[in-house]
C-alpha cells in the first residue's frame, strides 16, 4: 500500500460512506490537508454543484450525492479509472482531466 493508496482511500470510503470529508479527519490519516492538495479539482467540483466547503472539512451537495459514484472516481488513480479515456466525454468533469498531485 503507497501513500497515494492511503490518501485515495481516506477520500473514496469517506465519501461513499458518510458523503463528506472531516478534514482533521483527513489530516491525521494522511498528513496532508485535503483543500490544500485538492484545491483545483474540489474548486471545479464546486462550481458545478457537486462539493461544499464546511466548517469540518467538505461535503456533497444534494446533487453532488446524487452522482455519488461519479464523484469519487474523480479521486480514482488513472490505473483504476473504470473506463478508457475515451468512453468519457472530453470535459472538465471527465475524471482523467485535473489528475491529482499526488499522481506519478
Amino acid at each position: 500500500c503507497t501513500a497515494d493508496d492511503i490518501v485515495r482511500r481516506s477520500v473514496v470510503g469517506p465519501l461513499r460512506n458518510l458523503a463528506r470529508i472531516d478534514g482533521e479527519l483527513f489530516r491525521k490519516r494522511t498528513g496532508l490537508d485535503f483543500g490544500e492538495i485538492f484545491h483545483e479539482k474540489l474548486e471545479v467540483l464546486k462550481d458545478h454543484g457537486l462539493f461544499e466547503e464546511v466548517e469540518s472539512g467538505w461535503k456533497l451537495t444534494e446533487r453532488g450525492r446524487f452522482f455519488i459514484d461519479e464523484n469519487c472516481i474523480q479521486f480514482y488513480h488513472p490505473d483504476y479509472i473504470p473506463f478508457p479515456r475515451e468512453a468519457y466525454a472530453d470535459g472538465i468533469l471527465s475524471p482523467y482531466n485535473q489528475q491529482l498531485p499526488l499522481q506519478s
